[in-house]
């Protein structure tokens, strides 16, 4: 533990909400201070996926929990049960709101949630931007405030609008890092959803655009044993058609063999594998396995009938 840190010692009070407790913040700072250490990373760092943690576990005692569901690492993090990540987004999902008005409300909503573990999240005037076009759609980025004690941290959110689910919700336990007492059932994209959004994504996006932890989560889904191959083809079919984005006729470059033996996307690999602190293989591997793994899932999603109607829930 840090010795001689405020964290760990010194005021416990707490700027924007008396009702949390100082015994619970100076609980907190405490746990954080031996998470970090632990984690050999830099206090605001580790405070700052707790607060994004925080949020998908108010977001899973909130009415709001089957209109925002947690995306990209938030998902994996929670349906995997995996370390939390040195190198993350925290990303959610709308199948609601669809302005920036409707989203700022329903986050308020969210942020009211008190868990009692000593953080807490506030959404400022302002906080949420206007909707964004990405090569995974429309988006919107949102800057939360998150406080523990004296020290406040903005946690930067991305929330992507106008997708469709066609297959159940994954429902998952989570419980805080810093208080296990505190747990929520949140409701993930699905894994094979999540598959076929990030081909899009990835056929969208050309050798310089594709980012190593978009192919990294790729690999880690398609690795899990949760996605239905089966319902796969399906679900690329809807995720590439709700955007009115054409198949993919050939191998989309980010896992061509010439992606995989690029010399700037192997260096980026390996700069990112390092970074990140992740088990992952070379870059050949990765590319290779995810080419093998779900090309024929685009051959099926190109030969389905345009009225063959998609699973449902």
């Amino acid at each position: 533990m840090r010795q001689g840190c405020w964290r760990c010692r010194g005021d416990a009070s707490v700027s924007g909400g008396d009702r949390l407790t100082g015994e619970r913040v100076t609980e907190a700072q405490q746990l954080l201070g031996a998470i970090a250490d632990r984690r050999r990373e830099e206090l605001s760092a580790t405070l700052t996926w707790l607060l994004a943690e925080n949020l998908a576990l108010r977001l899973g005692r909130s009415v709001m929990r089957e209109r925002l569901l947690l995306f990209g690492d938030l998902m994996l993090h929670t349906l995997l049960g995996s370390d939390p990540p040195f190198e993350w987004d925290a990303e959610l999902l709308a199948l609601g709101p669809t302005t920036p008005e409707e989203l700022a409300r329903c986050l308020r909503e969210v942020c009211d949630v008190d868990l009692e573990d000593g953080l807490d999240l506030e959404l400022p005037v302002g906080g949420v931007a206007e909707p964004a076009v990405t090569s995974f759609g429309r988006q919107v980025t949102v800057t939360l405030v998150g406080a523990l004690g004296a020290m406040r941290l903005p946690l930067k959110v991305v929330v992507r609008l106008d997708e469709q689910i066609y297959e159940k919700r994954s429902d998952c336990s989570l419980s805080s890092a810093l208080k296990k007492s505190v747990a929520s059932r949140v409701t993930a994209c699905p894994p094979t959803t999540a598959v076929a959004l990030l081909l899009r994504s990835i056929a969208k996006s050309g050798i310089a655009t594709t980012r190593p932890k978009v192919l990294w989560n790729l690999y880690s889904l398609i690795n899990c044993g949760k996605v239905e191959a089966s319902f796969a083809p399906a679900a690329i079919a809807a995720a590439f058609a709700e955007s009115g984005t054409p198949l993919p006729r050939t191998l989309p470059l980010a896992l061509s063999e010439e992606f995989a033996t690029h010399d700037s996307r192997r260096q980026m690999w390996e700069a990112y594998r390092n970074r990140a602190r992740i088990p992952a293989p070379d870059l050949a591997e990765v590319v290779g396995q995810a080419q093998r793994t779900v090309w024929p899932w685009f051959v099926q999603a190109g030969s389905r009938s345009a009225s063959q109607p998609f699973g449902g829930e």
